[in-house]
């Protein structure tokens, strides 16, 4: 038997066994019996040659406590070798020093002239335990004075045995302040089982009195109190970053109606974002008010408020409202705009505008409204109140009102206009224009005669409802 003479908990020992018949004649029903012990966690034996490969496993009870596994050849050729594969493992538990000694022995149905070559023990001995430890660090290359940089660390046993009370630690560089230290992943315990890894977040802001071009390194340590590792040269691992001049790149857009009527407020949204590499100071953004419109508002409705800078990554939203001019003519376009600016150099300024077209409608809803009495003595004179309205939400342009009264029962007929534009003028959304029709009827006119008393309003703008646009009262004379 050959291999290893120590093997560490949880470590695999690989052993070859030779099985050898010097002759002269074939051995029949060969059984190679080897003892399997205790501490360990896995013991495994397999032909490993053409000799071999008819072997049959199985094993025996040797009291008190082992047990022989056993691999049983039906003839072994004279000048024949049957070799096979031992491997077995240490349980982690198992301390250094215990014993794992395999004892071999061979028998045949075949008279063996020689039997003290008939059997073999070969020592094993668990040795101490042995746990690679690595550890591996992500983390910016450049960074600007006062940005957040986060580092990535993972440690990690590759074994073969459990690491016993290990020890992790960061030598972080003069220039750091730190914000955040997090586990985010891996067992919290002092030991660290083979096989298994553990994961931190560090959170680190770049010191604003730092000097650019200088460069931050920071190291990370890991290893073992009790445990050696065969390689130390993966135990530490570092990320340097150069401090560099701060660059934001920001970049707006804004999103409205590509329509709306004339005389309407229309909303705008704008979006400012800082695509990085670092926090944007001194964020200004300012929209620009179209000819033919007011502004009513402008409002921040997310982000960081003035005088915070704008992380990277970071957005901030606003609202602008304009107010249109009622008496825009149809058709006219309003460019709204908008521009960001920042104290932070800004590698791209292709982006720092943004703007949006939107294409007035002109519209007036006129409406025209009569009161006074529809039922009157022949020879009264009535007067009838007319109120014309413009309900916007546009001017309405070359404003025209007329009336007519029917002449038959009728002497004569007078307006007046109390207020509002003249005709061919200008009615503004939401205005209106007061009237007074008198008319005076003839005593002489017959029982039950009717007057038709009309009146009209029509403009140059285009109205989304005609059905108001008249009005009218038939008035019934009495005779006297």
């Amino acid at each position: 038997m050959t291999g290893p003479s120590t093997i560490a908990p949880e470590d695999t020992g690989s052993y070859t066994i030779t099985v050898t018949n010097n002759g002269p004649d074939d051995a029949q029903n060969v059984v190679l019996t080897v003892s399997d012990v205790i501490d360990l966690e896995e013991f495994s034996i397999s032909p490993s040659n053409a000799a071999a490969q008819n072997a049959t496993a199985g094993f025996v009870g040797i009291p008190p406590l082992l047990v022989a596994n056993t691999e049983t050849l039906p003839t072994l050729a004279a000048g024949a070798q049957a070799t096979f594969s031992l491997q077995m493992e240490p349980a982690s538990s198992a301390p250094a020093g215990t014993d794992l000694s395999e004892d071999l022995s061979v028998t045949s149905d075949t008279p063996d002239p020689d039997s003290t070559n008939n059997a073999d023990m070969f020592p094993i001995t668990v040795g101490a335990p042995v746990a690679d430890l690595a550890v591996t660090m992500t983390g910016p290359s450049s960074a600007a004075p006062g940005d957040v940089m986060t580092y990535h660390i993972t440690l990690t046993n590759n074994g073969p045995s459990d690491a016993a009370d290990f020890f992790a630690s960061g030598a972080v560089p003069i220039g750091l302040t730190p914000v955040s230290f997090t586990q985010t992943s891996g067992p919290t315990s002092t030991s660290l089982p083979a096989g298994a890894t553990v994961t931190y977040e560090a959170v680190y802001t770049v010191d604003n009195d730092t000097a650019l071009g200088t460069v931050l390194s920071f190291t990370f340590n890991l290893g073992s109190m009790d445990t050696s590792d065969p390689d130390s040269s993966n135990n530490s691992a570092t990320v340097n970053t150069t401090v560099r001049t701060p660059q934001a790149d920001l970049a707006v857009a804004m999103t409205g109606p590509s329509t709306a009527n004339a005389g309407d407020q229309v909303s705008y949204d704008i979006t400012v974002t800082n695509n990085g590499p670092t926090s944007a100071q001194g964020v200004n953004v300012t929209p620009t008010v179209p000819t033919d419109t007011t502004l009513v508002s402008f409002n921040q409705t997310a982000g960081p408020t003035a005088g915070v800078a704008l992380p990277p990554g970071g957005t901030e939203t606003f609202v602008v409202v304009v107010q249109t001019d009622g008496s825009a003519a149809d058709g006219t376009v309003l460019t709204n705009m908008v521009q960001v600016s920042t104290t932070t150099p800004d590698p791209n300024n292709t982006n720092n505008s943004a703007s949006v077209d939107t294409t007035l409608s002109a519209k007036a809803d006129l409406t025209v409204n009569m009161t006074g009495s529809d039922n009157i003595n022949a020879g009264e004179n009535q007067t009838y109140d007319i109120t014309v309205t413009n309900n916007g939400p546009s001017d309405a342009q070359n404003y025209m009102f007329s009336y007519s009264v029917s002449t038959q029962g009728v002497t004569s007929v007078s307006l007046v206009q109390d207020s509002g534009p003249s005709n061919g003028e200008t009615l503004a959304a939401g205005s209106t224009a007061f009237y007074e029709l008198s008319v005076l009827t003839d005593p002489m006119a017959p029982d039950m005669t009717t007057v038709n008393v009309l009146a009209q309003v029509t403009s140059d703008t285009t109205d989304p409802d005609i059905s108001n646009n008249n009005t009218g009262l038939p008035v019934t004379l009495n005779a006297p």
